[in-house]
């Protein structure tokens, strides 16, 4: 029998567990506070490009998305160092000039994460919404403030 999991935040983290679990035919429903990002409406949040390395792009190809999302990045193979006299000078991040990292667009690449988790017919993605996770009264779990991991509860 299927393991039902719930995962709040369906940011790149979440959207690739979710694509994981969905992927191993867990039931998996995912929500998110923000807008869908596929409707083209962010507001707020993180807005600068991420740079993927081979570990992430790893991650891309476990869930059949890796060459989709790579066509929309631009490789890096370096960075340009200003030194005090305003001299510019570059620092490859690899001594193989043909490797690099790749800077990609975090919006681009969070829909396309979703999209691949909703290839499966057991996940679910709702957005935008609000959840009170009820703790036992005992708890000495703390709360969390600010941008954070996803969080996973099973639902027996």
């Amino acid at each position: 029998m299927a393991t039902k999991f719930v995962l709040i935040g369906s940011g790149l983290a979440g959207g690739l567990l979710a694509a994981y679990l969905g992927r191993r035919g867990h039931d998996v429903d995912l929500y998110e506070r923000r807008a869908d990002p596929r409707e083209g409406n962010i507001v707020g949040g993180r807005s600068i490009n991420l740079a993927i390395s081979t570990r992430g792009i790893h991650a891309l190809e476990q869930i059949g998305i890796a060459d989709e999302a790579l066509c929309h990045a631009i490789p890096m193979r370096g960075r340009m160092i200003h030194d005090k006299s305003g001299a510019l000078h570059f620092s490859p991040y690899d001594v193989d000039p043909k490797n690099c990292i790749n800077s990609i667009g975090r919006g681009a690449l969070n829909t396309a994460v979703i999209e691949a988790a909703q290839r499966y017919p057991n996940v679910r993605v709702s957005a935008p919404t609000s959840i009170l996770i009820p703790l036992p009264r005992n708890s000495s779990r703390p709360v969390q403030k600010g941008p954070c991991r996803p969080q996973i509860l099973t639902v027996k």
